[in-house]
């Protein structure tokens, strides 16, 4: 029995270690799936071989080989199954984003029976009694091994370590009235905007289609004039394009370039800590926050206190990235959760809003008459 228990805590060590890392080159969650479908599944097929061979009685060795490879074929076959019950679902959003993942978790949970109980059969087939114990073999090792992945998983994705407490409304938060939001529409017809005083959202004048591949930006207008600003069609590391689609008189937070043009040091470009730019009174905010990690998360810092902010979107059925961050006066940060989800958030409540559907944000305020 000692030999079984210490088999088990190597085991739960094994599936663990990546938890307590935090990669460079890619996120603890790729890295996760990547270990488990290459390597995982042997460990997992050996666990549950061998306990169907101590608790059921079953030749050990031919439990291990029948187990492991029943784990692979599992493993991708799931995966493919997996992306068509997601796609059968439908967007998923913060409004929905639980309830998919916990019916997944159930729905994987079940697939994972399926497909591997032929295999468990097989190792008691002629037995007395074989079907019985087929089935409970079954759903005791798909347990064990289930219960570890999910907490292989649950360690190392981002969304069960920020820090938000919950999702409300915009006109629930604190916002900076002063501040507008231009944006592209949900599906790349036009640019929107929002104004954060009274949240009255409408569309603009201009009209032309967008590609997926690009956001909003801003960069001191061709006209020269102090104080005026065109917004411009940007690539993905904010290199502005031949395309202006308005201007205004105002104030604009700085154009966020790419790493390599702004002189960072390469330590910085491998994470892609990506400092948000801050607008107007946000300058003198004792705040900073970063895009981290790919997109993974927002960190933030308070210099005097040395609190810090985590914000993160990451578990094993959807990732939405964060990208396109403004620190806005009042500490608040603007910024796109994966591909559709403009979201407002505040360090001090910790709370999130969704603001809009759409993509490519850019916060300025605008000189009124």
């Amino acid at each position: 029995m000692k030999r079984r228990t210490q088999f088990l805590l190597a085991a739960v060590t094994l599936l663990g270690i990546p938890s307590i890392a935090r990669a460079n080159m890619g996120t603890p969650l790729m890295w996760a799936a990547a270990l488990h479908l290459l390597f995982g599944n042997f460990f997992i097929g050996l666990l549950e071989g061998l306990l169907l061979g101590w608790f059921f009685k079953v030749r050990k060795l031919p439990a291990v080989g029948v187990m492991v490879l029943a784990n692979y074929l599992t493993a991708w076959i799931g995966l493919r199954l997996m992306d068509v019950l997601i796609d059968s679902m439908g967007p998923v959003d913060f409004q929905n984003r639980w309830a998919v993942f916990w019916l997944v978790v159930v729905a994987t949970y079940l697939i994972t029976l399926l497909i591997e109980f032929p295999f468990v059969a097989a190792l008691f087939f002629r037995r007395r009694n074989w079907v019985r114990k087929a089935i409970v073999g079954s759903l005791v090792v798909q347990t064990v091994s289930y219960g570890l992945l999910f907490g292989w998983y649950a360690s190392v994705s981002g969304a069960t370590h920020s820090d938000h407490k919950d999702w409300v409304v915009p006109s629930a938060m604190d916002l900076p009235g002063e501040v507008t939001v231009y944006y592209i529409s949900e599906y790349g017809e036009y640019v929107r905007v929002v104004s954060l005083s009274d949240l009255s959202d409408h569309k603009c004048d201009m009209t032309e289609p967008f590609d997926w591949d690009v956001r909003l930006g801003v960069i001191p207008s061709a006209s020269g004039t102090p104080g005026t600003w065109d917004i411009v069609v940007c690539d993905n590391v904010y290199h502005p394009r031949d395309r202006v689609v308005g201007s205004f008189r105002g104030i604009a937070a700085p154009l966020r370039r790419d790493m390599r043009a702004a002189g960072q040091p390469y330590r910085e470009l491998v994470s892609f800590r990506i400092a948000a730019p801050r607008l107007h009174s946000a300058k003198e905010s004792p705040w900073e926050f970063r895009v981290v990690d790919y997109g993974r998360g927002i960190s933030g810092k308070h210099a005097t206190t040395q609190r810090r902010a985590w914000v993160s979107f990451e578990t094993p059925l959807h990732v939405w990235r964060i990208s396109n961050a403004t620190h806005l006066p009042g500490d608040t940060v603007l910024f796109q959760l994966g591909g559709d989800q403009i979201c407002i958030y505040d360090p001090e409540t910790k709370q999130i809003a969704l603001l809009a559907k759409g993509w490519g944000p850019i916060a300025v305020i605008e000189e009124t008459e």
